[in-house]
């Protein structure tokens, strides 16, 4: 099974100062009976 590398980027404008703060990702499988289970961490 390949890797996958994901990347994505989003760019906004903003007329005063803005903070980074913590972000979330939830990444979830496929719904559906014949969903492969091969899956490996």
């Amino acid at each position: 099974m390949s890797r996958l590398h994901i990347q994505h980027r989003t760019t906004y404008s903003y007329s005063g100062a803005v903070k980074f703060g913590m972000h979330r990702m939830v990444l979830r499988p496929r719904e559906g009976h014949n969903i492969p289970r091969s899956f490996t961490t």
